[in-house]
């Protein structure tokens, strides 16, 4: 049962805890401005009329309060299945980020394997470029030491 009190039902509440407490102040007023044995009849009949009210509305506090523990455990159950079910994703999770951060690290010590291999294979290129040139210069040498002999 939920405890949702509208502001009337509140103002209801209120109304009871007033009307009691002025029950009893006039209790009061009536046994000590009252002759001695009227006192005591005044304060009987206060007392017993501002006992019902009192007894209804601490029945209905206690009542609410009772429904209020009940819902406060059914949310705390609730949370806590909820708590539990956000850590075991929390844990999935943390488990697929190790996971993630791992193959980064592979990927990475791969780029940086390809980055070098490029660079060798750009250095290789430009000496055989160089040797080509070399080559083609000792050519053009040997033709003519061969038409000078």
């Amino acid at each position: 049962m939920a405890y949702n009190m509208s502001p009337s039902h509140h103002l209801f509440h209120l109304c009871i805890t007033k009307e009691t407490l002025l029950a009893g102040e006039e209790t009061a007023r009536a046994t000590s401005s009252s002759p001695p044995g009227e006192k005591a009849a005044a304060g009987a009949a206060a007392a017993s009329s501002s006992t019902a009210p009192m007894s209804h509305h601490l029945d209905l506090v206690r009542s609410n309060v009772a429904s209020v523990e009940t819902e406060l455990q059914q949310r705390a159950a609730l949370l806590a299945a909820d708590n539990a079910s956000l850590r075991q994703q929390l844990e999935t999770c943390a488990g697929e980020i190790h996971s993630l951060r791992r193959r980064l690290q592979e990927a990475e010590a791969a780029r940086a394997k390809a980055a070098r291999a490029q660079a060798a294979l750009t250095s290789a290129e430009k000496e055989n470029a160089s040797l080509r040139q070399t080559l083609r210069y000792l050519q053009g040498e040997l033709v003519k030491a061969g038409k000078k002999n």
